[in-house]
């Protein structure tokens, strides 16, 4: 792991040019910083910090306007999107639009909390830029003009909604759900190293109702759902629909067992599965729901192409969750992977997990302790087991707190009491 780890250190680079590929890019670093960190490479995570810093402050720092602005704030329909997405609200899947925004920005708040814990100068010069980004994705405030109150979240359904500004006739959607868990556990951990109380429970709140919701939703009531001192096994599909157990792209009035990109397995499996992260994916990838797919997904993973080698790492993440020991042997031969992806985190994951129920004394795995006092990581996870209620004095707190917009204090006074610094347009 340690070599990985250098090798990783010495060689990732941020390469990609739109928010969404710079975001998991940035988002990979992060975590190479914070396993640097837990394993006590200190130049290993002095070497990532400083290339996340100058690949964060390239799309967070415009100088006051005197550099050129890779995000403005589009004043027709009230948010922060990447400035040449003005010109083409198609680019990167739809961003301009407002589309798939909380999977986008998500990876640069996980990976600013990441820098910012051990850099808090370079935090405390970019708070105003990371919280803007917060109140555009998840502002709790119905009061704020330049933001829409949760601009994803569905308080109701109890999950996310990725569309953006485009007709549908099937309503909203949203594939990856993985993917806005990241983004509320990064809320959180900004939080952490903010020491923001609020933002914590902000980003908490989300993840708790989220995480719930995808097991009713997409893991299609394989996994228990806790409900006070009792759990129950929800069931709103057809039996045996779908019949691989997971749901690829969730819609107002439809459910497909398929993704934008593919119908195959690896797709809809791994689709659900991005980024890794201890956060987002340990209550997701629950151990009665990884079991009962097996087949499907295994079976996908031995018939994977080569052109598609990138899914496999995800689907090793998911093996590692009932049998480390293998998942192990099929790391150390994976091909070409995942631009958000590092064979550090794909290895650390696999060497944290616990045995799987029922295993046998003795079993040979992997073992790295976990980390059991990882301040910035271990205190913002949720649990698979976490019950909604634990979440609901949150809610109160965070509601009650916000309503005056103070998660918007420092960005507003930064910005003058207007809308943020970067620039700004009426085009969109």
């Amino acid at each position: 792991l340690r070599a990985a780890l250098r090798a990783d250190a010495a060689s990732k680079r941020v390469a990609a040019a739109d928010s969404y590929g710079t975001g998991k890019e940035v988002g990979a670093l992060g975590r190479l910083a914070l396993i640097a960190d837990e394993l006590g490479e200190a130049d290993a995570a002095a070497t990532v910090r400083g290339r996340l810093a100058a690949a964060l402050d390239a799309w967070l720092d415009c100088d006051g306007g005197k550099a050129p602005c890779r995000f403005s704030y589009d004043r027709s329909w009230g948010g922060v999107v990447p400035t040449e997405a003005l010109a083409d609200p198609a680019a990167s899947f739809g961003v301009g639009w407002h589309n798939d925004k909380h999977f986008h920005y998500g990876y640069f708040l996980y990976a600013a909390a990441a820098l910012g814990r051990a850099n808090t100068t370079w935090l405390a010069a970019r708070t105003p830029a990371l919280l803007t980004l917060v109140a555009d994705v998840a502002s709790p405030s119905a009061s704020d003009r330049r933001f829409p109150p949760l601009r994803h979240f569905d308080a109701f359904c109890g999950h996310s909604w990725a569309l953006g500004l485009f007709a549908s006739s099937a309503g909203r959607n949203q594939e990856s759900v993985s993917e806005a868990l990241n983004a509320w556990h990064g809320i959180a951990l900004l939080g952490l190293a903010l020491r923001n109380e609020r933002l914590i429970s902000l980003g908490r709140l989300l993840a708790a109702v989220e995480t719930q919701a995808a097991a009713v939703y997409y893991h299609a009531g394989a996994s228990p759902v806790a409900w006070g001192s009792a759990s129950f096994v929800p069931r709103v599909y057809p039996p045996r629909w779908p019949r691989d157990g997971v749901v690829g792209n969730l819609w107002g009035l439809k459910a497909e067992a398929s993704t934008w990109f593919g119908r195959e397995d690896y797709f809809i499996f791994g689709i659900q599965v991005i980024p890794l992260t201890p956060q987002a994916s340990e209550p997701l990838l629950d151990q009665k729901w990884v079991a009962a797919s097996r087949a499907s997904w295994e079976t996908s993973m031995r018939r994977l192409p080569a052109k598609d080698e990138t899914w496999r790492a995800f689907l090793v993440a998911m093996l590692a969750v009932v049998d480390s020991g293998a998942a192990w042997q099929r790391a150390e031969s994976l091909g070409a992977l995942d631009a958000g992806m590092t064979l550090t985190n794909l290895l650390h994951w696999i060497a944290t997990r616990p045995p799987p129920a029922g295993a046998a004394a003795g079993a040979s795995q992997p073992t790295l302790a976990p980390p059991a006092e990882e301040k910035l990581e271990a205190q913002a996870r949720v649990e698979g087991e976490e019950r909604l209620e634990a979440a609901l004095p949150a809610a109160v707190r965070v509601f009650g707190t916000f309503t005056e917009d103070e998660v918007l204090e420092a960005a507003a006074t930064a910005g003058g009491g207007g809308p943020p610094r970067w620039g700004s347009s009426g085009a969109g």
